[in-house]
């Protein structure tokens, strides 16, 4: 089973969003994440990647995300109703499914290209990332994978993502979102982290 988890770093760590997720994947290396010593001596994980099923949860979390959101709702029902189970992180085992899959997210991402904002320019959209796992250096990911936490950010993952949980690498505390005062969580990079169990 997949399962959403948070690396949170301090600020002074990484001087960027690079540096971050390179430092979030150092730590769960060393720690044994997926591993066998550390912090983790029975491993959480048997693999993960940075982002993988997850890869724009921050971005969904934005208030633009929800129009887009409502126009792929549209356009899938109308146009690809037989695709109930989405686009998004499904294999239908069906040729023609597939391939209708593929035309459903070549349409998702123009529509993804007239929602986002310019600060989004350089961002793939999160809907059909594609890539293979490859040990927590997942192709799977983007930029909006690894964020700087804002007061408005947190508050609305403290409503969406509630029960997930987090590692503070500074801290080495574990903990679920709804337990973490905003104070410990702002301004701090934090990182998405897709891992199997």
């Amino acid at each position: 089973m997949h399962f959403l988890y948070f690396v949170v770093i301090p600020k002074e760590e990484a001087e960027d969003k690079q540096g971050a997720m390179e430092y979030a994947i150092g730590f769960l290396e060393e720690n044994g994440f997926a591993g066998d010593s550390g912090i983790y001596t029975c491993p959480k994980a048997d693999w993960y990647e940075v982002g993988g099923r997850w890869s724009g949860a921050f971005t969904s979390l934005q208030e633009w995300y929800k129009d887009f959101d409502l126009k792929v709702s549209k356009l899938l029902k109308k146009k690809y109703p037989e695709l109930e189970s989405g686009v998004d992180g499904v294999f239908y085992g069906s040729k023609n499914k597939e391939k209708q899959k593929e035309e459903a997210i070549e349409e998702v991402i123009k529509i993804w290209d007239e929602c986002k904002p310019e600060e989004y320019s350089n961002i793939s959209c999160p809907i059909g990332r594609s890539g293979t796992f490859s040990w927590g250096k997942s192709p799977r990911h983007d930029t909006d994978d690894i964020m700087l936490m804002t007061s408005d950010l947190f508050k609305k993952m403290k409503k969406e993502y509630k029960e997930v949980e987090f590692i503070d690498t500074e801290e080495q505390m574990e903990g679920t979102i709804d337990m973490l005062k905003e104070e410990h969580a702002i301004n701090k990079w934090w990182v998405v982290i897709d891992y199997h169990n």
